[in-house]
């Protein structure tokens, strides 16, 4: 019995599904519609008015999700992201929000050259990210994303480059580039990311009778119920 215990152990934990990690991407950028600045006015991209947007989001990923079946290449879900889009304009434009209210997000391989790139948008709203050349090759037969924030940064040759791209409601589309190659940022633009480890996000409730707020209807819902209904009133 002594040698049963162990082997019964050891084959439950085997059973049990392989534990991924949670990657928390943000990205900070400034896009605009033109390569270079002359700027008649602090808020103008170039030597006429045309649109630039300051942009600030996160998105979370499980990395242990397997991918998502398309027919234009391989991509992973994105667990919950928000991407803050402000327009410098002088005149206090709202901000644009997209948020899984709204929109969708995916994490893709890019094929032709084996890098990452992050998105988010719906309809009339895009915003993605690509590090064509990564320090980990990302393949078409991977069965989930690299678990280490190390695997998502550039590669460290001379082709790296990163990219921005940005399509507001008007489809007037703004991009920023950083390329190693050809001397770094486009003039004026900035475009930045980290990529670290996190803890998987909290459950949110199923329902009202969720009381607990695991996401899950059992017993402990019955339980959580009986004890604020003995407690009684507060005074």
């Amino acid at each position: 019995m002594r040698r049963l215990i162990p082997t019964l152990a050891l084959l439950a934990a085997a059973a049990l599904p392989a534990q991924g990690e949670w990657l928390r991407v943000d990205f900070h950028t400034v896009t605009t519609q033109v390569l270079t600045f002359t700027s008649p006015e602090p808020f103008d991209a170039a030597g006429v008015a045309s649109e630039s947007y300051a942009i600030d989001g996160w998105m979370l990923v499980d990395t242990d999700q397997p991918p998502i079946p398309r027919s234009d290449g391989l991509s992973f879900p994105v667990a919950d992201f928000e991407i803050v889009a402000r327009r410098y304009d002088g005149a206090g434009a709202e901000p644009i929000v997209i948020t899984p209210d709204n929109a969708g997000a995916s994490v893709s391989v890019l094929p032709s050259t084996r890098g990452v790139r992050f998105f988010a948008g719906n309809v009339s709203t895009s915003f993605s990210y690509s590090i064509p050349w990564t320090a980990t090759i990302f393949s078409g037969s991977m069965p989930s994303l690299p678990d280490l924030p190390g695997d998502y940064a550039v590669s460290g040759n001379a082709i790296d480059s990163v990219t921005c791209e940005f399509t507001p409601p008007t489809g007037t589309t703004t991009d920023c580039t950083w390329d190693r190659d050809n001397g770094g940022h486009d003039l004026w633009k900035y475009i930045r990311y980290h990529v670290r480890t996190t803890t998987a996000p909290d459950p949110e409730p199923c329902g009202p009778a969720d009381i607990d707020g695991n996401g899950i209807l059992n017993f402990d819902d019955i339980d959580a119920f009986v004890d604020g209904f003995l407690g009684g009133c507060n005074p």
